[in-house]
C-alpha cells in the first residue's frame, strides 16, 4: 500500500501527507489498491486539499515517515522525502515555544495574586514573590533568542530533537516515544 504527498502551497511550504483508508475504499467502492489510491487523490484534489496541477508523490507505506515531529520540514528530493535541517531547527523551536507558553500561562495567576498581596497589603514577602515570578517569566520569554544557538550547533535530527531547554521540563509526545 502507498501513501502520497503533495507540496504545500502555503506556509510552512512543507509536504502535505495523506494515507488513504484502503480497507474502506476497497470494500465500499470495490476498488483495487491502486484504484483506491487514485480515488483518494482525486477526492483530495476535488475537495481543494491538493491544488489542481500540484505534483503528487507516491511512496510505498514502509518508505513514508511515521513520526510527524519534523513534518513541517519535509521536502521532496531525489524521489524521496527528506528533512530540511534548517527548517527542522525552526520546527523544533516552535515545539519549544508551545511548551514554554504553557509555563508562561501557568505563572499568570500566581503573579496576579502575589501582585495583589503586595499592592493591597504592602506585603514584603509578596513583593519578593512577584520579583521571582517576573524573573521566571523573563527567562521563559528569552528562551527562543538564547537557545537557538544550541539548536544551530546540532548535526543530526536525533541530536536536534534531544536538545531541549532545561527551564522547560515537558516535551511534546511523539510516536517514537
Amino acid at each position: 500500500m502507498k501513501c502520497y504527498f503533495s507540496p504545500n502551497p502555503n506556509p510552512p511550504y512543507n509536504l502535505l501527507s495523506f494515507r488513504p483508508n484502503y480497507n474502506y475504499l476497497m470494500v465500499k467502492h470495490d476498488l483495487t489498491q491502486e484504484q483506491a489510491l487514485e480515488y483518494a487523490i482525486q477526492k483530495n484534489i476535488d475537495g481543494g486539499l491538493i491544488p489542481i496541477g500540484n505534483p503528487i508523490y507516491r511512496l510505498e507505506d514502509d518508505l513514508c515517515p511515521d513520526d510527524p515531529y519534523f513534518g513541517d520540514a519535509w521536502v521532496w528530493e531525489n524521489d524521496k522525502i527528506v528533512v530540511n535541517f534548517e527548517k527542522a531547527c525552526t520546527v523544533h523551536m516552535d515545539w519549544i515555544r508551545v511548551e514554554r507558553n504553557k509555563y508562561l500561562v501557568s505563572l499568570d495567576i500566581p503573579h496576579r495574586l502575589a501582585m495583589n498581596k503586595w499592592v493591597i497589603f504592602n506585603n514584603e514577602e509578596a513583593r519578593l514573590e512577584v520579583l521571582i515570578i517576573i524573573e521566571k517569566m523573563d527567562i521563559l520569554r528569552n528562551i527562543p533568542a538564547n537557545f537557538m544557538p544550541n539548536l544551530q550547533r546540532c548535526t543530526s535530527l536525533e541530536q536536534l530533537k534531544e536538545t531541549w531547554p532545561p527551564e522547560i521540563p515537558t516535551r511534546p509526545i511523539t510516536r517514537d516515544e
